[in-house]
């Protein structure tokens, strides 16, 4: 098929490998390819991405990093080590960007089974005070990386509520998006 697979999120940790026959859209919250010209692409309003590479194996990943697939799923740390298995790939090999998404600084939650709950396992990225509560999402996908041996990772820190550039659904709740976008050239 060629040209740009684009991933329909589904905020877990599913993975579509893609290949030259795989088709435009692909459910999923990870796409992982070595294909020159296939650039994989995402559509997001606050959900972070996470853009991983191998300079040594030519392959690239894009994550849709939601808070659902962070803490539900460790997306992020699924990812990790299916690109690893599908390129032969040592962690220390592989770089990692984090790309803009919601910051701490406007992912507030609330304190009920829908909303803080559900970071229990991760209580060291809550802040807040005064009944207050905001998560660092980016601070999540961080750990994840650490956690499981990636320590080549940058961070763009721009978050796309309160920086001006970037659509937000929580800022303008529309269905405006931006597209992440991931991928290489032939040589």
């Amino acid at each position: 098929a060629g040209g740009v697979c684009q991933a329909k999120p589904t905020h877990g940790a599913g993975v579509g490998f893609v290949t030259p026959d795989s088709g435009k859209v692909l459910r999923a919250d990870i796409l992982i390819t070595d294909q020159p010209g296939r650039p994989l692409a995402v559509a997001v309003a606050d959900c972070p991405t996470v853009f991983l590479w191998a300079r040594s194996k030519r392959a690239v990943c894009l994550i849709h990093a939601g808070w659902r697939g962070l803490v539900k799923e460790q997306v992020v740390s699924q990812a990790a080590e299916m690109f690893c298995l599908a390129h032969s790939l040592q962690k220390s090999e592989i770089s990692a960007l984090l790309g803009p998404g919601i910051q701490k600084c406007c992912f507030e939650v609330k304190d009920d089974e829908s909303g803080l709950s559900n970071f229990g396992a991760w209580k060291t990225f809550i802040f807040g005070s005064n009944g207050r509560h905001f998560v660092n999402l980016i601070g999540i996908a961080r750990e994840q990386l650490y956690r499981s041996g990636v320590r080549a990772v940058s961070n763009i820190g721009e978050c796309t509520c309160c920086s001006p550039g970037y659509f937000s659904f929580r800022r303008d709740k529309n269905s405006l998006r931006g597209l992440a976008v991931a991928g290489f050239l032939e040589s």
